[in-house]
């Protein structure tokens, strides 16, 4: 069995991160942890045992979880390569599972098991529901008990990744993760990037990982990170949908952003005024058109793939069910 490289970005992970690695190494074989340390400042690395299994690469400055990441992907080895959470639990066969997902066609590019809540039985996620007017998602299951309504291998438009899979192959044709975006809706534009490319993204039930949601973000850093985050969906169609649809939708959502502009104008509310305006300005700063052009130059299906509801299309071991 080739090795694994699990790629953990952490940033002030607490206990969480040590709870995480260890659990990795009580249930993996064959890996590589690639430790991406986004200069933490509390204590979170001195949980973590150093070991020959274990590359830690430690940054100057808190780069984003998307740059951070890629500096993870470029040191990782093997075909497989999971990006995972700190604040995130595995549990046996987890790696085993996803792995036997993705050899299961050689165009299945990325693999997500199911999210549950730490010790519990309540859905975390089980991959994302793609609303594409506005390329926002909601996660599959979420708070729901689990009593196996998901339990079937099925075919995703998105998935977050607290916990996913990608074949090198892959990440080779589509790219690395946007680093544009600092935190949050890189997952969602790198599955259609993806899909894009002719790649599939599956949910694999057999796959277990506890997630500890925003277990490892304070509150000051979740306002600030939502703010920073608001323009991303906009960049998100500009990128990745064909021209009419960008116009069309994308006109949508920069008009939102306007009217959201004058919205906290009017009513004296200037925090939300000032990330309406900066994601407008920001999206015209970072216009994506170079990124765009490679995207679309790659392009192996329409949009409509993207949008067409794929919720239903299951798969069940050894052949496809509707």
């Amino acid at each position: 069995m080739q090795t694994t490289s699990i790629v953990i970005t952490n940033y002030n992970g607490g206990s969480l991160l040590g709870n995480c690695v260890e659990s990795i190494r009580r249930h993996s074989r064959d890996y590589k942890i690639i430790l991406v340390d986004n200069h933490s400042t509390d204590d979170s690395l001195s949980t973590v045992k150093a070991d020959q299994d274990l590359l830690l690469i430690r940054l100057p400055r808190n780069l984003g979880f998307a740059r951070a990441t890629n500096k993870g992907i470029r040191a990782s080895v093997g075909q497989h390569i999971v990006l995972l959470n700190s604040d995130t639990v595995v549990t046996p066969k987890w790696l085993d599972k996803l792995i036997e997902t993705a050899e299961r066609s050689p165009r299945i590019g990325i693999v997500t098991p199911k999210l549950l809540r730490p010790g519990s039985s309540i859905i975390d996620s089980t991959g994302h529901l793609y609303q594409y007017q506005t390329a926002t998602c909601l996660d599959r299951g979420q708070g729901q008990m689990d009593h196996g309504q998901f339990d079937r291998l099925t075919e995703l438009v998105s998935t977050s990744f607290p916990c996913v899979l990608m074949k090198r192959e892959m990440i080779e044709t589509v790219g690395l993760l946007d680093e544009k975006m600092f935190f949050y809706f890189e997952d969602v534009d790198y599955c259609l990037r993806a899909r894009l490319g002719g790649w599939r993204v599956v949910f694999c039930p057999q796959s277990s990982v506890y997630h500890a949601r925003g277990g490892s973000t304070s509150l000051g850093d979740k306002l600030w990170i939502d703010n920073q985050s608001r323009g991303y969906p906009l960049r998100v169609m500009l990128k990745n949908y064909q021209v009419k649809n960008a116009i069309r939708f994308g006109g949508n959502y920069f008009l939102k952003l306007l009217i959201g502009l004058l919205a906290g104008v009017k009513n004296s509310d200037w925090r939300y005024a000032r990330s309406n305006l900066r994601a407008a300005l920001w999206n015209i700063a970072y216009l994506p058109l170079r990124e765009r052009m490679q995207i679309q130059n790659k392009r192996r299906v329409g949009d409509r793939r993207l949008y067409e509801y794929l919720g239903s299309r299951c798969y069940a071991w050894g052949k496809e069910s509707r």
